[in-house]
């Protein structure tokens, strides 16, 4: 009855990400060993909401604690003859191994037997774990990763993969497009609902990243994905101009949008940007699947570039009525833009040009 897992090794979730019952739990793969967690459902529902590591129960048997020295490099001995294990954990999930009112810290160490050691709020360093056996010491440092590991998605993306498109001509045709629709005097459509023309992009994937250590292994990660998809001869080759033209909305109402982006299309009418980058992006997600995963469920990155977003509002968000707009602008054109890098972007961050901060730059060429 176990839960099917696919063969590089991620989890298969029901629509929810819940299991249906005691018997199928659901898996979380922490460094090739497979790990059931059951849900508050099963047992129960807990205040905080969060995974606890008195429901995590590995699936393979303990090895040998002379095995358990080679998994634990740099394993050391303090002056009361505790062993000990520095464990470099992104500082923004301390919350959830310590759990409300220190209640899964607790937990960890009743179980283990294991002292753990965490840096104090607003401060960064390794999670010292100290216990007498170093099977002890193997658990609690498991535990401690899987509650970690499973709290990921419950923090904001921080980085997203991009092409950049804010190139002067495009910017200028945003700015026209703004005046076209204020001109309509839509109620409820002002300024705010629009994208700064120095932002505007394509996202191709959001992530999750949490250390410096996680960032260097995204750019590593992205760079041998752009290698991998060039080897396969899906690299992009030559100059690519992208043409904007044309407005959709996301959702099948246009009185109620939430999002309207401009098509995107290569001006030599061909497919050969849309292969390369889901090729990119789909590789990441097999190496990677902790940082990013597919945009709702797609197997394929909807190019598309964002020109109205009513989260952009600079009051309470609320969704907005499109329809004159799609009525009378629908074939608006945004121009050209020629894109020869994809960028591992930061959220939140900005370089001297408005655009997000450029973390790493990859040619497409």
């Amino acid at each position: 009855l176990a839960r099917p897992m696919a063969s590089d090794g991620s989890v298969f979730y029901d629509d929810s990400g819940n299991s249906a019952d005691i018997l199928k739990p659901m898996l979380v793969v922490v460094d090739g060993r497979s790990y059931r967690k059951f849900t508050d459902e099963s047992f129960g529902r807990r205040d905080d909401d969060q995974l606890m590591p008195s429901t995590v129960a590995a699936v393979d048997e303990l090895e040998e604690e002379d095995e358990a020295c080679d998994e634990l490099e740099n394993l050391k001995r303090n002056a009361n003859g505790q062993f000990c294990f520095e464990l470099d954990i992104p500082s923004v999930f301390y919350k959830y191994i310590i759990g409300r009112e220190g209640k899964t810290r607790a937990i960890i160490e009743k179980e283990t037997g294991c002292r753990l050691k965490i840096p104090a709020k607003g401060k960064e360093g390794k999670i010292v774990v100290e216990a007498p056996r170093i099977g002890s010491l193997r658990n609690a440092t498991r535990r401690i990763e899987i509650v970690a590991w499973s709290n990921r998605e419950r923090e904001h993306p921080t980085h997203f993969a991009s092409l950049p498109l804010n190139v002067q001509s495009v910017m200028e045709r945003l700015n026209a497009f703004k005046d076209r629709v204020m001109a309509l005097k839509i109620d409820g459509v002002d300024e705010t609902l629009f994208q700064l023309p120095c932002k505007l992009h394509i996202t191709l994937g959001v992530m999750r990243i949490f250390s410096d250590t996680e960032e260097k292994n995204a750019e590593s990660m992205l760079q041998e994905c752009i290698e991998k998809a060039k080897q396969r001869q899906l690299g992009v080759g030559r100059s690519t101009v992208l043409c904007i033209r044309g407005i959709e909305c996301m959702n099948d109402d246009p009185s109620q949008v939430d999002v309207l982006y401009g098509r995107v299309h290569l001006l030599d009418g061909s497919e050969r940007l849309q292969r390369f980058i889901d090729s990119v992006v789909e590789t990441f997600v097999e190496m990677a699947p902790h940082m990013m995963k597919h945009e709702f469920q797609r197997e394929s990155v909807k190019l598309h570039v964002t020109i109205m977003n009513s989260k952009f509002a600079s009051s309470q968000r609320k969704r907005f009525d499109a329809r004159r707009i799609l009525q009378e602008l629908s074939g608006f054109d945004f121009g050209q833009a020629e894109v020869t890098s994809l960028h591992l972007s930061k959220r939140g961050e900005y370089g001297r040009d408005g655009y997000y901060k450029c973390v790493s730059e990859f040619s497409l060429l």
